[in-house]
This record gives C-alpha cells, structure tokens and sequence, in this order.
C-alpha cells in the first residue's frame, strides 16, 4: 500500500511536470511566461517574510520581490554618471535630450542623447534616411576627452549615393565633440555585404559626402552565420559526440574566429576612442545585433563601472535592451514562430567574449564567471522579464515590470553578492587593454561542455554551475529553480 501512494505521488507529479513544461516551454505571449509565475512566487514569498515551497532553494533575499531590479539603468543618472546630464536630467551645454516615447522610432530608448543644434524638422529627417529610423545616436561619451560612441543602422543611401543634409550634419557635431582630426564610422559588415545592401536601398556611409569621416570595416559575421556557427559546436560537445581531431574541429566550427572578431573588432574601437580621442559611430546593418555587441564590449573596455555588478547590469539594459536588440526574435521565448530564421545567438556570444576578457584580466571584474553563466541561464529559463519581448517600448506596454521579476534585482541582491562577487576584484582605473590575438582565444568550457559527462574529470568545481552550492548550501540557477517552481500555481 506505500508502494502504491508513493507511485501515485509520483505519477501525480510527473503529470505536473509535464503540465508546467508544457505551459512554459514556449508560451505564445508573455503574460503566459515563466517569469510571471516565478514573480508571484516571489512576492508571495516577501508578503510571508519566508521561503515560499515553490522556491525552498531560495533565501528571502534573493529574489527580485517588487521589481526592484527594472530600475537599475536610468537614462538620466547614467548619462549625468557620463558628464553630459545635469544631476536634475537636464541637458548640459553641449547636448540635448530627444523624447522619443517609443513613438518616432518604435525599437529605440524613450530618451536619446543628442548633439545640441540640431531641430526637430532635421532629426526626423535623419530618422528618414537611416534604416528603420535607427539615427546616429550618443550611447558613451568619454569623460576626459568629450568625443562620443554613437550607434546607428546603416543609411538609406542606395545605388545612388542618395545624402541626407541632416545626417551628414549630426555627424560632423560627433566630430566637432572630439579633439581628433577625424571622424570614424565602424561598420561590423564586410565591405562585401556592404555593397550589397547598396543594390537594397542601403548600404554605408561614403566618405566623399561625410567631411573628416574615415570608413573601416570590422568583417563579422551576421546572424545566420553565428547561428550556423554554434550549432556546429552543439554538434562537437555533444556527450557521445567523436572526440578525436578535436582541435581542428572545433576550429571548423568558426566559432572562435567569430568571437575573435567581435573581441578585435571592439578593443580596436576602444582604441581610437581612448587614444585617438576621436568620435565613433557603430553601426551593422539594423544596428540591434552586432552593433549591440561591438558597442557594448569597447564600453566595458574603456568604462571601469561596466566591469562592476551594477554597472554590467546597466550596460546589458542600455545597449542591449533598451537600443533594442530583439531578444524575443533572436531566442523565442514568448514567440509563437520559435524556430524561424530569426534566431540567432548574438548575446549568448556576446557573453562568450566578455568571458575572454574576463579570462585575461580576471582581477579587474567584480563579477565571476558564475554571473556569467547565470545570465545565459536566465536568457533561456524564462525566468525572468528583463530578456522578454523585443523592444524596451514593448516590456513597457506588456508592464513586464510590474507583473515579472528582474534578473538584475536577483544577481544584485544580497544573495547574489555572496554567490557571484569576485573576492579578488580590484578596481582597475581606466581602460582595460588585452592582447587581441586570435591565440587568446579559448572554448568556454564552463558553459558549453558543463552537461557533457567526459568533461567532468576536467571541471570538478564548475561542470555544473548552474546548480552549484550557495554559500548558505542551497542550489542556485535555472536547472533548480525549474525542478522547485513546477509546482507553483
């Protein structure tokens, strides 16, 4: 008779399970996620003032109950942090604030850091010509030198060479920002694929039209090929999978040369920011996937607060998804079209090169490789808002703040300081220079061999990261959050 209880307890739970994986796996909108149920869970848990039964591997301050993490970039504290903002959010001398309201260009912040002297009437022009109204805008600016990062797409000059008065202008006041003689566009493309989108309508910036402006071209993939590229690896770290020539398999992929180019292609970036003290505009061809990565790593080069906890949140939030990188297309969640030609890894392995920075210069980060990991995790658990939905004018609309719980205010939370704080973190002023040689250039093995068996002997602390002992002896991450939180609700 025990016997057959516990194989009914059993049987009861297995059909929860599948239930809850059902519902979750891919819901067909976010008000059917994870992350809405994980949030309840969370609150439940604050208003008891104990640990919820759904969330028994989790302490009372580990999670993100009221949403606290959705506040941790604010566009008016950051860029007053950068020098070009009053701490009141008014804009100093040189700049002005565009309002954007999610309304004149639907994937871009509600709020864009602009030159000053520029109208409203040559602003929407600028919107009219750059692809799907991504203009030039201020995304860093260099506290000692005053030149800027700007992040756009491409322009709209097509076969033509079609100009647009107003947006060769906004450049030329990036160049007149920055004690240098010239000004440089980095496209992530090649030159092939820039010619290209040239037969589409598009195309580059041409240097006949663009006073002072220099062109390079930083040759990266786009998401096709890095889609291709990481499923090869899946292939090759497959348990089972063959193991011999391993080396020159593993370079067959392309992922590392990928990765290498996104590493190189940002520290030369960082370069000309830091040492030429010249102005940058990036852009690929949307300006939301290689852009984003480009963008992000020259910041956490050149910007000490990026390498901190907080400070890496803001970064993720402001260059990835409040410019709009669509996570919702490039991963699935929350999509009824999951598998289509939109998926792509771009932030996955944008996490893969801070990793290889991260590896070079370990001391400089406050964060370890277990925060790392626990972003990836989140991006796939549905755990949380912050990588639902494309644009930050979507979470706004769909309230994710309100009805999901932050991934930020989880790993920032006493809790998470304990778990992911790096205790050899020393604050390393200024920029974080590396050697760019593709030879630095390694697997991440923590994250893409962790749940292969004959990796193990070789990982004995960190195969499984994700489910690895707290300081307090609980689990933490995604693989034991899915086994605690299918019950819930």
């Amino acid at each position: 008779q025990e016997l057959d209880e516990i194989a009914r307890d059993c049987i009861t739970w297995a059909s929860s399970f599948v239930r809850a994986v059902s519902q979750f796996a891919f819901p067909a909108n976010p008000s059917a996620a994870f992350a809405s149920a994980h949030r309840r869970a969370l609150d439940r848990m604050a208003a008891a003032r104990a640990p919820s039964p759904a969330l028994l591997w989790l302490p009372p301050d580990a999670g993100d109950a009221g949403g606290a993490g959705w506040t941790v970039f604010d566009f008016g504290r950051e860029f007053h942090r950068q020098g070009a903002l009053a701490e009141s959010g008014e804009p100093l001398t040189r700049w002005q604030v565009l309002r954007n309201g999610y309304t004149l260009i639907p994937s871009y912040p509600s709020h864009l850091l602009l030159p000053a002297g520029l109208a409203m009437s040559e602003i929407e022009a600028v919107v009219s010509f750059r692809s799907r109204g991504r203009i030039p805008a201020v995304t860093w600016v260099n506290p000692i030198k005053g030149n800027v990062l700007a992040r756009s797409s491409q322009p709209q000059a097509g076969l033509a060479n079609r100009r647009c008065a107003a947006d060769e202008k906004l450049l030329r006041l990036y160049l007149e920002m920055s004690p240098a003689d010239t000004f440089y566009v980095a496209d992530a493309r090649n030159v092939m694929a820039a010619v290209g989108n040239k037969v589409k309508g598009k195309g580059v910036e041409s240097s006949d039209h663009y006073a002072s402006t220099r062109v390079l071209f930083l040759n990266i993939g786009n998401i096709h090929a890095m889609r291709d590229s990481l499923s090869r690896v899946r292939a090759l770290v497959q348990p089972g999978a063959a193991a011999d020539r391993w080396a020159s398999r593993l370079d067959s992929t392309g992922w590392l040369r990928h990765v290498w180019l996104v590493v190189a292609g940002s520290e030369r970036v960082a370069r000309l920011l830091h040492v030429e003290g010249a102005s940058v505009l990036l852009h690929c061809s949307d300006g939301w996937d290689r852009t984003a990565q480009l963008s992000a790593t020259a910041q956490l080069i050149l910007d000490p607060f990026y390498r901190t906890m907080e400070g890496f949140a803001v970064l993720v939030e402001k260059d990835w998804l409040a410019f709009g990188h669509k996570m919702q297309d490039r991963i699935g969640h929350a999509s009824p079209e999951y598998s289509d030609h939109e998926r792509s890894p771009i932030f996955i392995q944008w996490l893969d090169v801070v990793w290889q920075i991260q590896r070079q210069r370990p001391r400089a980060f406050e964060f370890n490789e277990r925060f790392l990991l626990a972003c990836a995790d989140a991006l796939f658990s549905g755990r949380f808002g912050t990588f639902l939905m494309n644009t930050e004018g979507e979470r706004r609309a769909a309230r994710l703040p309100q009805r999901t719980a932050s991934l930020w205010g989880h790993l920032l939370s006493p809790w998470g300081r304990a778990c992911f704080r790096n205790p050899e973190y020393r604050m390393h002023e200024g920029p974080l220079w590396i050697a760019t040689t593709q030879r630095k250039i390694a697997l991440w093995e923590a994250l893409y061999l962790r749940w292969n068996p004959e990796a193990w002997p070789l990982l004995p602390s960190i195969h499984t990261p994700a489910i690895a002992l707290t300081p307090r002896g609980r689990l933490s991450g995604s693989s034991a959050s899915a086994a605690a939180d299918v019950g819930d609700d």
